[in-house]
């Protein structure tokens, strides 16, 4: 922070281009510190001192807690003028006032003074360090004169060393870059890319699907991950994380062979009720397969749900055993798999549903594995050939890949 010398007369000069240059916060508490004190040399009236520092002080305090409302510092600036002005309401003893407004003027600097190992600007070292030695001054001799002079000089340069004069006038913002529309790729609704590892097993895959807006469909969706299974092997397994229409975030796991009814299913287990009746945006929802580390076979699942700050809502690991809340079929070891490659398909829940997201809804595929790269179809080296058959409207974008282990594939509808 650039400082005033106002001893220094060829400052002077500068001093209202300067001044100009504070922001709204240290305008008030400036020009409430001055014209309070005015006030009480003109009248001789005490009051209009403290009501201008109070003034001052509050909307310092008010206006930075405005876009952060868990400052610590102007909280305590906020209090120690508050409950000052409050105290001297009560009792008519202007000390309330002096002491709560020195209290808040160090609870303002010390936070920031603490944080920076002493190391803090000019204007917190000013705003301590005046006021405690007016205060303690006062407190000694019994001169309040002393601890108002301090205050108002810490509130001053608190104000004025703010300042910086070799800022630039502010620019208007700039107009906002439009996002360029997803390159489509051609697959829509339950035909996407296949990602594999050229029909090498694939070592703990998974994919998190982000909403890029509040994504309401006609019914019930899913994201739905097919995970494809080597010849010889049951043919696919099904690893499904669904939003409901009530707002329900479930989970279900099925095993297909070549041909014929399911292996087993666990149909539809609870994970997490979201805040509405949609995924919003910035949420995201997540399958994990952890493979075994000799035999490549995925050996249990992790779904979750994060928030639209990044922070996990809701996590459930399923072993794949006889534990399974099964609703129909029986566990077998045999049906442990490994993962040639797998489908991430956003599409209606259960039972060949199609469901319809509206125009302009967005998401991301982020797609993971140890080794893994993104195929327009079906692997030789897997045993099934097929898809799934519940569909919907949502197109996919060209895939790319950040990194060997990650593709990202973008979600939208026109």
């Amino acid at each position: 922070m650039s400082t005033l010398n106002l001893v220094d007369n060829t400052q002077d000069t500068h001093l209202s281009d300067q001044v100009s240059q504070l922001q709204t916060e240290d305008w008030i508490l400036f020009a409430s510190t001055v014209l309070g004190s005015l006030g009480m040399v003109a009248t001789g009236n005490q009051m209009y001192y403290f009501y201008g520092l109070t003034v001052g002080a509050s909307s310092k305090a008010l206006l930075s807690l405005g876009p952060n409302w868990k400052s610590l510092e102007d909280w305590l600036l906020f209090a120690g003028a508050f409950l000052g002005s409050i105290g001297t309401t009560l009792s008519g003893n202007t000390d309330y006032m002096l002491y709560g407004l020195i209290f808040g003027a160090i609870g303002k600097a010390l936070p920031s003074l603490r944080i920076n190992h002493g190391y803090g600007s000019l204007e917190d070292w000013i705003l301590f360090l005046i006021p405690l030695f007016g205060g303690i001054g006062s407190a000694l001799s019994s001169e309040t004169n002393l601890a108002m002079t301090g205050l108002f000089f810490g509130m001053i340069g608190k104000a004025l060393a703010s300042v910086d004069p070799n800022a630039a006038p502010p620019t208007p913002p700039s107009p906002p870059t439009p996002t360029p529309p997803p390159q489509p790729s051609g697959f829509a609704g339950n035909r996407n890319y296949i990602l594999w590892n050229n029909c090498t097993p694939m070592v703990n895959p998974s994919v998190t699907f982000t909403a890029g807006s509040d994504l309401n469909a006609s019914g019930n969706w899913d994201l739905q991950v097919n995970a494809y299974a080597p010849s010889g092997t049951d043919a696919y397994m099904q690893f499904v994380i669904a939003v409901t229409s009530s707002g329900q975030v479930q989970w279900s796991i099925e095993n297909w062979p070549l041909s014929g009814n399911n292996l087993f299913n666990t149909c539809d287990q609870l994970l997490y009720k979201l805040p509405s009746t949609f995924l919003p945006k910035g949420y995201s929802i997540a399958v994990e397969m952890n493979t075994d580390a000799s035999t490549f076979k995925v050996t249990s699942l992790v779904f979750s749900v994060n928030d639209a700050t990044g922070a996990q809502v809701a996590s459930r690991n399923v072993p794949l055993n006889v534990t399974l809340p099964l609703c129909n079929g029986t566990w077998n070891d045999s049906y442990l798999s490994q993962v040639i490659g797998f489908e991430p398909n956003v599409v209606g829940y259960n039972g060949g549903v199609e469901v319809a997201f509206p125009s302009g809804s967005l998401g991301v595929l982020a797609c993971a594995a140890n080794s893994i790269s993104p195929s327009s179809s079906i692997p030789g080296c897997a045993e099934t050939k097929a898809g799934t058959v519940e569909n919907s409207n949502m197109q996919y974008s060209v895939a790319t890949q950040p990194t060997p282990s990650s593709v990202t594939i973008g979600t939208f509808v026109t």
